[in-house]
């Protein structure tokens, strides 16, 4: 056994380089657990910062995410193994729901992702495309095909079984297609809620959903055999395709479709943007390297 259970992969966001309300939150979360805390890119933050054991990890400017969790999950020490950004914080029941919950079939488990108060349209319409299906709402721990990478909790052994996926970073969907097939299991637990905080910048988030779209488009080429002229004839229709399907969602949900019809503008420039990437990756599947 590892001496530290849990080891938190704190990804530095671009454009979100403030370390503080993040881990802040992880220091409410994490008492009583054996933790650290990895920081993949940004500047190293200062000792007075934080309580927690901390190490830092450069990585260049515009690193996105997932890649960025790939190089702490590799460096980790934890048998534990979370996923976060400096664009969340997590709620201080998240490492305490989401632990015990981690077993020999179970292979990750995540909570549901809440929208700060009074985001802005960028913000909303980023949260609603990246996270609809994972409201907070009431309900208990549930299986699901996906979970959000984004404060989840995985058992570091069963990522090391796949080095070539974790070559390109933790693009946690290819590592959920994966365990699935082999017949593990995921796990839903609305209570374990992390806070999205923002504020995207509109174009910030348009050139990132693009980045996104590209890997994404280039991925569903080379390894699952897609049609490329699938995605490309489809990416003119896709945006409006999106939007209908977080409509549903909310809906599903019980929420109001308010904040949608408020940041509509945004989220069709958002999606148009993946939609584009999704494109040119299809299209040009070698230029959609994750690195």
């Amino acid at each position: 056994m590892s001496r530290i259970q849990l080891s938190v992969v704190v990804a530095v966001a671009p454009g979100h380089p403030a370390l503080v309300a993040t881990v802040r939150s992880l220091e409410a979360a994490l008492t009583g657990v054996d933790a650290e805390i990895i920081v993949v890119g940004g500047e190293a933050p200062a000792r007075a910062e934080h309580r927690l054991a901390m190490r830092h990890i450069t990585a260049s400017d515009g690193t996105l995410v997932p890649v960025a969790w790939g190089v702490g999950i590799a460096a980790a020490e934890g048998d534990l193994v979370a996923c976060l950004s400096t664009e969340f914080t997590v709620h201080p029941e998240w490492a305490t729901a989401l632990i015990p919950m981690l077993r020999e079939e179970v292979v990750g488990a995540a909570g549901a992702i809440a929208l700060a108060p009074h985001s802005s349209q960028p913000s909303t319409a980023m949260y609603l495309l990246r996270f609809a299906p994972f409201l907070p709402g009431n309900g208990s721990p549930a299986q699901r095909d996906n979970i959000p990478g984004d404060g989840a909790l995985y058992r570091r052994d069963r990522i090391l079984e796949h080095p070539d996926l974790l070559a390109e970073g933790f693009w946690e969907i290819e590592f959920h297609r994966r365990w699935l097939a082999a017949g593990h299991s995921l796990l839903f637990d609305p209570a374990a809620m992390v806070t999205f905080l923002g504020p995207i910048p509109l174009a910030e988030g348009i050139a990132l959903r693009y980045r996104h779209g590209v890997t994404y488009g280039s991925t569903m080429v080379l390894r699952h055999s897609n049609s490329r002229m699938r995605h490309i004839l489809l990416a003119p229709v896709l945006p409006f395709v999106l939007t209908g399907r977080i409509a549903r969602r909310l809906r599903e949900h019980g929420g109001s479709l308010a904040p949608l019809v408020r940041a509509l503008p945004a989220l069709l420039a958002l999606t148009g943007a993946w939609s584009a990437g999704e494109a040119i990756g299809a299209m040009r599947p070698t230029e959609g390297a994750t690195k």
